[in-house]
């Protein structure tokens, strides 16, 4: 996936508020392009004839500076490791300060295992960073991924969500999410727009073994007002 001007907008945010990880190693699924929709020449550091890999490279080295960036793409630059992301992915070099899922999660059809292979490999104490289709996007990839893994997957391990946002990339417009209840009021309201997008910050909070979340509607972790919404919904 591209570096959009949402995407852009979005990272500015976790690094303005101090949510980013400074100096340390930076681990992209999915090795990222420039989407095009701001002007590279607003970028500090870009020079002419850059790349869109080279881009999106200067922008995460403005966001976080990191001393190591891994990236795995099957179909990135020469410097992108080519992995299946279905299997246990194997690198040296112990885990890492930032986690960056771009667009990638829902092109592999075992996502549980991107998500417990993105666990496994970021520190405690590091950030999990998402991004994923959520409404629309026809044939982009396998899924469209619901707010509700997040915030399951969050509860199950135990993770702190930083930063949650509906996003459209079309129209640039960001919606921020303090709780899933919110994301049923922007349905009802008919504020979603198709082809919108989840962007999601979340912050391992210890080690231990990935857990699988089971949906909160079934696990009595739902409020009544978002299974009257789920049933009502479908």
């Amino acid at each position: 996936m591209a570096i959009s001007a949402v995407h852009y907008t979005i990272l500015n945010e976790l690094h303005a508020a101090g949510r980013l990880p400074q100096g340390g190693s930076l681990l992209q699924l999915g090795e990222p392009e420039w989407y095009g929709d701001v002007s590279p020449n607003d970028i500090p550091g870009y020079c002419e004839g850059m790349s869109g890999h080279e881009v999106a490279a200067l922008v995460y080295r403005n966001a976080c500076s990191p001393s190591r960036v891994v990236s795995i793409d099957l179909h990135g630059t020469d410097a992108a490791l080519r992995a299946d992301l279905n299997e246990p992915l194997l690198l040296d070099g112990g885990q890492f300060d930032l986690t960056v899922n771009h667009g990638t999660a829902e092109h592999v059809f075992d996502v549980r295992r991107v998500l417990e292979t993105i666990h496994e490999w970021t520190k405690p104490g590091g950030l999990m960073l998402h991004e994923s289709p959520f409404t629309g996007w026809i044939d982009h990839g396998f899924y469209c991924i619901q707010p509700t893994l997040y915030f399951d997957v969050s509860a199950a391990n135990g993770y702190v969500i930083e930063s949650f946002a509906v996003a459209h990339i079309p129209t640039r417009l960001i919606w921020r999410i303090e709780s899933q209840s919110q994301v049923i009021e922007l349905v009802r309201a008919g504020g979603i727009l198709n082809n919108s997008m989840l962007f999601v910050a979340l912050r391992k909070s210890g080690n231990a073994k990935f857990r699988v979340p089971m949906q909160g509607v079934y696990s009595e972790g739902a409020t009544q007002d978002q299974i009257r919404a789920w049933k009502s919904m479908r």
